[in-house]
C-alpha cells in the first residue's frame, strides 16, 4: 500500500545569519518561485516578496529605514513585520513569508501554493538559495 503525501509548507535555506548584518538586503532566486528580498532590520530577520505590490521594482534594490524597506522606485514603503504598506503610492500589503533558524543557518518557509511550477522539496533544502 502506498501513501501519498502531500506537502504544503518547504523549508528553503537562504544563506547564514552571519552574512544577514543588520541593515542588509538579498534579493534570493528559487526555481519555482517569485524572488524574495531577505534582510535584517535592526536584528531581526525576514522575508517579503521581492516585487513591490505597486510597481514592478525589486525591493532588495531599495533600503531599509529601521523596520520599513523602502522601495527605491517610487518611495512606496512596507514594514517588514507585518507586509503593511506604511507610505504611498504603495497601498496593498506586500506578501511575506517566515523565518526560521537552526544552527545558524536562515530558513524561508514558503507555502507550495505560491510556486509557480513543482520543485522537489529535498532539492530546495539541500542546497542554499542563489543570491542574485
Amino acid at each position: 500500500m502506498c501513501t501519498h503525501l502531500e506537502v504544503k509548507e518547504l523549508r528553503v535555506n537562504v544563506g547564514t545569519v552571519e552574512e544577514l548584518t543588520p541593515g542588509t538586503l538579498k534579493r534570493v532566486a528559487l526555481d519555482g518561485f517569485p524572488p524574495l528580498v531577505v534582510g535584517n532590520a535592526e536584528g531581526r530577520l525576514f522575508a517579503l516578496l521581492d516585487e513591490c505590490s505597486h510597481g514592478e521594482s525589486s525591493l532588495a534594490e531599495g533600503h531599509l529605514e529601521g523596520c520599513v524597506i523602502v522601495c527605491a522606485l517610487h518611495a512606496g514603503s512596507f514594514d517588514v513585520l507585518t507586509g503593511n504598506a506604511t507610505k504611498r503610492p504603495a497601498k496593498r500589503p506586500q506578501p511575506r513569508y517566515d523565518i526560521e533558524i537552526e544552527n545558524d543557518m536562515v530558513f524561508v518557509l514558503l507555502d507550495v501554493d505560491s510556486s509557480e511550477t513543482s520543485s522537489p522539496r529535498s532539492e530546495l533544502e539541500e542546497s542554499p538559495a542563489k543570491f542574485a
